[in-house]
């Protein structure tokens, strides 16, 4: 999803109101896990519905770690913005990988479908603070087209070695 999603979503990021954009995000993400919820709760988890439900977070997920990304100089200092970042991440990988698994772990051992409920309602908090928290900004790209801003996106891919190896 990551690759798919990234450049059209940077394009995006740089036209909207990024306040807007993460709140959207945010419960697109709560009404796809209370619907997987339901689909659990009722026994139709298909492996089509296990994969349409972790292409569709994770597209929304590369979506909001966009705008973090793009917020995070218009919220912190410039001479703080690496111990900012450095935070952002620590902070999401142990919520993601330590915090997460072990409470999802502990709700699904109580019932299958609690932890993707308890999910969807994290991410109506989220949405709620993000609200409060992300500057409103962007507007629309004067004298471009999203499908030219993509492509400039893929030509820089292309010419920095590095980021092709990270891409892939």
């Amino acid at each position: 999803a990551a690759l798919l999603v990234a450049l059209p979503v940077g394009a995006v990021v740089d036209r909207v109101d990024r306040r807007r954009l993460v709140v959207v995000v945010e419960a697109v993400r709560a009404v796809t896990l209370a619907a997987f919820g339901g689909v659990v709760l009722t026994g139709h988890d298909t492996l089509a519905a296990i994969y349409i439900t972790a292409f569709l977070l994770g597209g929304m997920t590369l979506a909001v770690d966009v705008v973090a990304a793009a917020c995070l100089p218009q919220i912190v200092e410039g001479d703080r913005l690496v111990a900012a970042n450095a935070r952002l991440l620590t902070a999401e990988l142990t919520g993601e990988e330590l915090v997460g698994q072990a409470a999802g772990g502990a709700a699904y051992s109580a019932a299958a479908a609690l932890p993707f409920v308890c999910d969807a309602v994290s991410f109506v908090a989220s949405g709620v603070l993000l609200a409060y928290a992300v500057p409103a900004s962007g507007g629309p790209a004067r004298g471009r087209s999203l499908a030219s801003d993509v492509l400039a996106g893929l030509r820089w891919l292309a010419a920095d070695r590095l980021m092709r190896v990270l891409a892939t």
